[in-house]
């Protein structure tokens, strides 16, 4: 029988990744199938040391990336944690759950920068810079014009999930990357960001419907112009003060102006010549559908264009913030049907991700154990994962 191959990992790494994973040594142990005695041993003596299938598999229950193992030192915090923002102000700023997302999406984004550069890949750059004095309007517009996303084909397009397809398509390349949370409870996070000129990544969670999927990605990506990251709010309310609130609301007003333009809003049969006033849920549903966007952002931006009241607004806005809090989502990780292993990687880790590191395999530049890392996929589904993620294209 061939010997197990001993992972050349420092103690005081193992020990750091489970206490930043919040995991006690007897609930690693019991997840891990050893000792607790023997993983103290780990974290504690040179010898013994972990197999090399042991320390993979406690990269994935510390939800580490392999590499930070090799490290000579344990890494400082998380820094990309200081900038963000919470669905709800009076929860902890930042939950188990949703670190380990944030972490996974900048694990993921570094490996996708290191690969590009050892492919000599020319990583596109997004491009699109704003501040908070800049008009909404015209930040929509530069972000609209560089995604390339017409008019024409936004209206054309059949279904919602077409539109999610067709923004996060665009989105990938122009230079971001968009991954799918697929563990984060809904109350955590709607979306996030992490800003950076290489690569900048953006996440939406799994949870969320298909329609809103889409003003989250935008929203993220009015972040990313600010040189800023970001945590999903829910919240589409403008009236927030102080600058967390106020970017909040900026990001809003951007993510609705590129999805629905004053100007195309306004030359709607339904909308033109309208005085502001109230509107019923069959109207706004019908110029959702059209734009493929939530009923919410399309009440939202008829009061903006001055096509709807405030007082109509906030008073939608209370019954369906009644609705949303009565609503029984799935659990993190559920889904509405079961995904072959090769979609679920390609929506989890998005177009560029997985062209990537195909391509890295094909020309011999990683191992066929760093795929199955990358993706968490037995090897056998790669033919299946490249025929998806072409596509996808």
């Amino acid at each position: 029988m061939a010997k197990s191959v001993e992972a050349l990992v420092k103690p005081s790494l193992l020990e750091w990744a489970r206490r930043s994973a919040k995991i006690s040594t007897a609930d690693a142990a019991a997840k891990l199938g050893v000792d607790e005695g023997t993983l103290i041993e780990w974290e504690t003596k040179d010898e013994p040391k972990p197999t090399l299938a042991r320390l993979r598999e406690m990269a994935k229950l510390y939800k580490r990336a392999l590499a930070v193992f090799y490290l000579d030192a344990p890494p400082k915090g998380f820094e990309v944690l200081r900038d963000f923002r919470m669905l709800d102000p009076e929860k902890p700023q930042i939950t188990t759950a949703l670190e380990f997302a944030l972490r996974d999406a900048s694990a993921r984004r570094e490996q996708a920068v290191e690969l590009a550069r050892m492919l000599n890949v020319e990583i596109p750059i997004f491009g699109v810079t704003a501040t908070l004095e800049d008009h909404a309007d015209v930040v929509a517009e530069t972000i609209r014009a560089r995604l390339g996303v017409s008019m024409k084909s936004q209206l054309e397009w059949k279904h919602d999930s077409a539109a999610v397809a067709a923004w996060r398509a665009a989105l990938e390349a122009a230079g971001i990357l968009v991954f799918r949370a697929g563990d984060l409870p809904w109350e955590d996070a709607r979306g996030f960001s992490i800003w950076a000129e290489a690569y900048p990544a953006i996440a939406f969670n799994s949870q969320e419907d298909t329609a809103p999927r889409v003003f989250t990605m935008l929203h993220e990506a009015a972040h990313i112009a600010l040189r800023a990251g970001g945590i999903g709010v829910c919240n589409l309310d403008d009236d927030g003060q102080g600058l967390g609130p106020r970017v909040e609301a900026f990001c809003n007003r951007v993510a609705g102006a590129v999805l629905v333009p004053r100007e195309m809003l306004l030359m709607q049969p339904e909308v033109d010549r309208q005085p502001a006033r109230a509107w019923s849920e069959d109207e706004l549903k019908a110029l959702a559908r059209r734009f493929h966007v939530s009923a919410e952002v399309i009440a939202r931006r008829l009061v903006i264009v001055g096509k709807a009241t405030s007082e109509f607004y906030k008073a939608r806005r209370a019954r369906m913030k009644a609705l949303h809090e009565g609503r029984k989502r799935p659990k993190p990780g559920a889904s509405g049907g079961m995904e072959h292993p090769s979609e679920r990687v390609v929506r989890q880790s998005g177009s560029t991700f997985t062209r990537l590191v195909l391509n890295a395999y094909e020309e011999r530049r990683i191992t066929a154990s760093e795929v199955a890392d990358a993706f968490d996929v037995r090897l056998k589904h790669l033919e299946a994962i490249s025929r998806e993620v072409k596509g996808a294209a």
